[in-house]
């Protein structure tokens, strides 16, 4: 049978072992603003470009790099909408983490809550798959008091994506959205688990200038960071500093 005869049901796998909808949602993540998230030595970097499509948009209402909270960190490619939807789970969750443990919550457990919500919608009639996919950047309660053979710390801030299938991996360095596996490709070439939070935010702004049209600048770049040096809270820089960064690789 045709496979566009499988299409429009999300819960019914085409003859190819497909399930059509999720493809389609993947795209709109793939058609989305470009985010970059790279794992540092000490710490974690995210960032997204945020060039307005219509110039009269007014650039500080356009939020994608955000903290779920104090210190966890979300960006997105997709659907601003369904982000807004899967920051409040985040925060929710948090809460609920906060109210029984009186402790911060750990990025791996925020991961799994979101991807188990994404995935649901994967699997239920009257409803659609989540257009967009995350990055977090947090701290994993696993490796935070763990330490190598060599006796030196293991590195506890870890980068996470969830993506519409409701799929979440840990990554060195990551890209979604549009000109993701031309920006990929750059961020492997580029990438030493060595680098710092500095040298981080380089390197993604360098992958930005590189795949993306339009200036590289504190206006139309978000960019969080969290690490020893943040005291392992997520802080967003200001348009200084980004516009500090951004001299450097023009």
């Amino acid at each position: 049978m045709n496979e566009l005869a499988y299409s429009f049901s999300l819960t019914t796998f085409s003859p190819s072992g497909h399930l059509r909808q999720i493809t389609y949602a993947l795209a709109a993540v793939d058609g989305g603003r470009l985010s970059i998230g790279i794992k540092c030595a000490n710490g974690v970097v995210l960032m997204c470009h945020k060039a307005a499509e219509n110039p009269l948009v007014d650039y500080p209402t356009i939020s994608l790099v955000d903290n779920v909270s104090p210190s966890l960190g979300i960006t997105y490619s997709g659907f601003s909408a369904d982000f807004r939807n899967l920051l409040n789970l985040g925060r929710k969750s948090y809460e609920q983490y906060w109210n029984e443990f009186q402790e911060s919550m750990p990025v791996n457990m925020l991961a799994r809550d979101i991807a188990s919500t994404m995935q649901e919608y994967t699997q239920r009639g009257g409803v659609r798959p989540f257009g967009c996919s995350v990055l977090l950047a947090g701290k994993s309660m696993a490796t935070e008091h763990e330490t190598e053979a060599n006796g030196s710390r293991i590195n506890p801030y870890i980068l996470y994506q969830v993506d519409s299938s409701g799929s979440y991996y840990t990554w060195k360095a990551c890209a979604n959205g549009n000109q993701s596996s031309q920006a990929r490709d750059f961020l492997e070439k580029r990438y030493n688990e060595s680098v710092s939070i500095s040298d981080g935010i380089l390197i993604g702004l360098t992958c930005l200038h590189e795949y993306v049209d339009g200036d590289i600048d504190g206006k139309t770049v978000e960019i969080g960071i969290i690490g020893d040096e943040t005291g392992g809270q997520f802080r967003l820089l200001a348009a200084d500093e980004i516009n500090t960064y951004a001299r450097q690789v023009k």
